[in-house]
């Protein structure tokens, strides 16, 4: 799990093996108990985030829960850029043989520290106000607190622009009270959850009774970006948790 200040671009993660209301409470808590309650929390529509149980620690600790578009990643794409970093760096490290947990350690320590191209400053000192210090040499210059707050917006509307664009977005002309036609997602969930079984049943099937240890590798590998995406949607959708007879939660366990 993965907190983002949208500010500082500091962010904390947690090691859960399940993704319960409960186990999402308690990884905030420990977080807040370091920095402090914030004002607006933005997240997904998972169950766990819309369960009755998030919504009163939110009203009880005085924040406010904005919840993204479904099915839309962008719309909380800080979280996302960094859920991408997090997994590129622990899929390293399993390719190395090293330890996932301490190699990620490592980077998220040399991350903190690192100038933010878009800020000009560390993510570690605009959030505490002072440098916190690594291995690489420090020669950046001082700056003011309003001129990393205009590179942000430049910076995030030159995104929006070109985002826009290339998807041709235009303004929607709905309003309050009008009729729209919903998808059925569960529809899509259930199609996937066969999906996925299926992709399960070709890689047994394609790995031979005589195969070489070569040769195991080479189809392992092939299906892994493909069990790696199914992943994603299902860590993003918790399809899981609608189905969980869903092979999903294979895919889903820890590393």
């Amino acid at each position: 799990m993965v907190v983002v200040d949208y500010y500082s671009r500091y962010y904390e993660y947690g090691i859960l093996k399940s993704t319960t209301a409960d186990k999402v409470i308690d990884c905030l808590e420990e977080v807040f108990s370091r920095h402090g309650l914030p004002c607006t929390i933005r997240s997904d529509c998972g169950p766990q985030f819309m369960s009755t149980q998030f919504q009163q620690f939110c009203e009880t600790n005085g924040i406010q829960h904005v919840k993204t578009t479904p099915r839309w990643a962008q719309a909380n794409g800080e979280v996302e850029r960094q859920n991408a970093s997090i997994l590129k760096r622990i899929r390293i490290a399993q390719a190395e043989g090293l330890d996932w947990r301490k190699e990620l350690r490592k980077y998220v320590a040399m991350y903190r520290a690192i100038d933010h191209n878009t800020t000009g400053k560390s993510p570690a000192e605009l959030l505490f106000n002072r440098k916190i210090r690594g291995k690489l040499p420090d020669f950046t210059m001082p700056r003011n607190d309003q001129e990393i707050r205009d590179r942000d917006a430049e910076q995030k509307g030159k995104n929006k622009l070109y985002a826009d664009h290339r998807r041709g977005a235009k303004y929607s002309q709905l309003e309050v009270g009008d009729q729209v036609l919903a998808d059925d997602m569960m529809k899509e969930q259930i199609f996937l959850c066969s999906a996925c079984k299926t992709l399960i049943a070709m890689v047994k099937n394609m790995i031979p009774a005589h195969a070489t240890p070569v040769q195991i590798k080479g189809i392992l590998e092939y299906f892994c970006g493909k069990m790696w995406l199914l992943r994603d949607y299902f860590a993003k959708q918790d399809a899981a948790e609608y189905r969980p007879d869903c092979p999903a939660n294979i895919l889903r366990s820890e590393p």
